[in-house]
This record gives structure tokens, sequence and C-alpha cells, in this order.
């Protein structure tokens, strides 16, 4: 049956939450929030994702403007927050940033031996992301876990809370 060889499909759907405000000065967050099952060796680990998108309003835009005229594009600011456990590197948590075609990303790993193999190797990702089209700012790595902001951060999951 589908159920029998696709059990976390329904897990999948129901988990996802998505939200959308304005804040006082016109820009509008959509905010998506799911988990996904994804296979770590013989364990079925949560990737827990956070997507959100900024839309700026256009300072300059006159607010009696004709209806008819054609109207720019609003500035877009695209996040992604990523948290997930996967051995042997341990708890794991990614902030990156997309706005005109730039890319900037902290990571962040638990594990000060998981830091520096992801550290070594953020040249070779800065390689590929530009030959991918991309601009790229920062992208760093740190051992620890993200600063709490006034950003709602994707907590962790304890792996033996998990049954």
């Amino acid at each position: 049956t589908p159920r029998t060889l696709f059990p976390y499909t329904t897990l999948f759907r129901s988990s996802g939450l998505e939200q959308t405000r304005t804040t006082a000065d016109g820009t509008q967050l959509t905010t998506w929030q799911l988990e996904i099952p994804m296979r770590n060796l013989q364990d079925i680990v949560p990737l827990q994702v956070k997507l959100q998108r900024e839309e700026t309003p256009d300072k300059d835009e006159p607010a009696d403007k004709d209806d008819n005229t054609v109207k720019p594009a609003k500035e877009k600011l695209w996040r992604v927050e990523l948290a997930f456990d996967l051995e042997p590197l341990g708890p794991l948590q990614v902030q990156a940033q997309l706005i005109r075609g730039s890319l900037s990303s902290q990571l962040w790993a638990e594990r000060a031996e998981s830091a520096n193999l992801i550290a070594r190797e953020l040249a070779h990702l800065r390689e590929r992301l530009i030959a991918s089209g991309l601009t790229v700012g920062e992208l760093a790595c740190r051992q620890g876990t993200p600063p709490q902001g006034p950003r709602t951060a994707l907590e962790q999951r304890d792996r033996k809370s998990v049954v």
C-alpha cells in the first residue's frame, strides 16, 4: 500500500506551516516551516526547514500612482534556516540569505571537529556557488549554536526524546 511504501508522506504534508504578516513599515513577511524526514545511515532523522520571503515596498513609489502604470517589482530577500543532526557530524544549523543574486551563509556545528571540517570545505562551496551564477558574500562556519536574536531560531531536536 502507499502508506507502507511512503510512511513519511503524511508527516511531511502535515508538519508544514505557512504564515504571512505585514510589518509596520509595510514589509510583507511570508514564512514557511516544515520538517522533512531524511535517512542517515539506518535512522530517519528530521530536517527542520524555515524559509522566509521578505518583500520590501518601494519607498520612492507615491501612494496615488496610476493603476495602469507598470510597477517595479518589490525587492525580495529570501532567508532559509536548516537544523539537523547527522552522524558523524552531530547537530548542525545553517542560516542563509539571498538578495539580488547574492548569497551569504553562516553555519554552526556543535562539534569542533565538524566545524573545522566544514570550514575547510567553504572555499570549494564558494567556487561551486559562483560557477552556478551566484554572487557569494560571507560564508562562515563556527563551533556552537547560532545566537538567539529577534527571529525565532529552529530548535534542534534532542534525538533521545524522539521515539
